[in-house]
């Protein structure tokens, strides 16, 4: 195509179709609606209840991810892994479980169901699409920041 001419142009034209606009528009509000529905699911800020439930400090099974720290803020509770931060929601999953939602701008929705073993240890669990990532309550010791 010619320097300088739009690329709508030859649509306008020739009569076509300016069918991107219509499916970005169209897009954006199925974006927004299944943002506002995930939303609508969520305890903001987080179930104080769930959280005096929680333990402050978790350590995944495996050792890839490493710890991982529940801190209580005035404003609700924030997951710390390394240096990588969210504040959290709570959410009540249609099996009954419970789960803390991340809802910090880029990691918004990534959640961590709560459960609890027979053995009474705590735990919180991390799932994506191929791994599963189990988060095993640890005692807090004098060194561990709180």
């Amino acid at each position: 195509m010619a320097r300088g001419i739009p690329p709508r142009a030859p649509r306008q034209l020739f009569d076509g179709k300016l069918e991107a606009v219509d499916n970005l528009l169209l897009a954006t509000r199925n974006l927004r609606a299944a943002q506002a529905s995930q939303r609508a699911k969520l305890t903001i800020p987080p179930d104080p209840s769930v959280l005096s439930s929680l333990a402050r400090r978790y350590e995944e099974q495996t050792s890839r991810l490493g710890a991982l720290t529940l801190q209580q803020t005035k404003d609700g509770a924030t997951l710390a892994v390394g240096e990588w931060r969210s504040p959290v929601a709570t959410r009540r999953n249609p099996d009954g479980t419970r789960s803390l939602v991340t809802i910090a701008p880029g990691v918004v929705g990534i959640p961590f169901v709560l459960s609890q073993h027979s053995d009474g240890r705590r735990f919180m669990t991390l799932r994506d699409a191929q791994h599963e990532y189990s988060f095993v309550e640890q005692a807090m010791d004098a060194h561990t920041p709180h």
